[in-house]
């Protein structure tokens, strides 16, 4: 099986609470929503296997993070099969598609980052990033995780500090233990 791949590549995790940790990406093309902000390019460059993914993985880099577009329009099993038991596998969801998760792998770390007017099917994440201002406060789904983030939605290669400020108002204006802000470190810093 081969995958449609935009690009695979090491950085730096920019968002929840692996900010700042290096982390080897697979960005996947396709997606099955057409969000108005999304800043991400989700067109295939070339088609490759499993096996060639992990040739481009940084062997030293522990965490891989399987992200999109929507990575789960893909069936996943043959990637994950054979990250497995090599990196900890992460993957960055809208939510929108069931994951199904077999016996012989597992995620080690899922993020979703459910979008307005679109069915989260996923009942449980290790986060969630409500991105803002596209989330009231009041509609934010406490119970499909333990840790939620605030995200200002950012220009390309620039914080929004309008979209910033809203999420410290929202912050100090309801504090809650399992609530923080994640501003797309990445950006800041200038890397994918």
């Amino acid at each position: 099986m081969k995958y449609p791949i935009v690009e695979v590549f090491t950085s730096i995790q920019g968002e929840g609470l692996y900010t700042g940790a290096p982390a080897n990406f697979i960005r996947l093309a396709g997606c099955n929503l057409s969000c108005a902000f999304c800043d991400t390019d989700k067109e295939a460059k070339e088609e490759l296997a499993p096996k060639e993914i992990l040739e481009r993985l940084d062997p030293a880099v522990q965490i891989v993070v399987i992200t999109g577009g929507e990575p789960t329009t893909h069936d996943l099993g043959e990637l994950t099969k054979a990250l497995n038991g090599r990196h900890r596998i992460h993957l960055e969801t809208n939510g929108t598609n069931d994951i199904v998760l077999s016996t012989q792998f597992k995620y080690d770390w899922i993020s979703v980052s459910p979008k307005r007017d679109a069915e989260v099917l996923l009942s449980y994440a290790d986060e969630a990033k409500w991105l803002i201002p596209e989330w009231d406060y009041e509609d934010i789904d406490w119970d499909i995780s333990e840790r939620h983030y605030l995200q200002p939605v950012n220009f390309e290669k620039t914080l929004n500090m309008r979209n910033v400020d809203l999420c410290k108002y929202l912050l100090t204006e309801h504090p809650r233990s399992d609530l923080r802000l994640s501003i797309q470190l990445h950006k800041v810093i200038s890397v994918r």
